[in-house]
């Protein structure tokens, strides 16, 4: 999950290129970060806790993380979209609602 945090601290707050971020590997072409890349930029290394909560219109509105580097605050909106270019096998979110738990 520090992957997807990286992810979108290098889409919403910059200090790298957006291009970039997309599943690790070969069979997706270009030249997507590796996640010692997202790390050196985003910083994040270890999530320890996960809260959601939802909006009254049917939808996730924010997710808190608890990082290594303190409480993390993300709309769902956001997460969505680094998510979805992030995570591996193109897996995604259809859904504006969803829910993450940590294992």
């Amino acid at each position: 999950m520090a992957d997807i945090l990286n992810a979108w601290v290098v889409l919403f707050s910059g200090g790298g290129d957006t291009g970039r971020v997309t599943p690790e590997g070969g069979c997706w072409g270009g030249n997507p970060y590796s996640k010692d890349d997202l790390k050196g930029i985003g910083g994040f290394t270890v999530v320890s806790g996960v809260s959601v909560t939802y909006a009254g219109n049917g939808v996730t509105a924010n997710i808190t993380f608890q990082t290594n580097k303190g409480s993390t605050t993300i709309s769902g909106a956001d997460f969505k979209k680094a998510f979805n270019l992030r995570a591996p096998g193109r897996i995604s979110l259809k859904s504006g609602l969803f829910n993450i738990e940590k294992k």
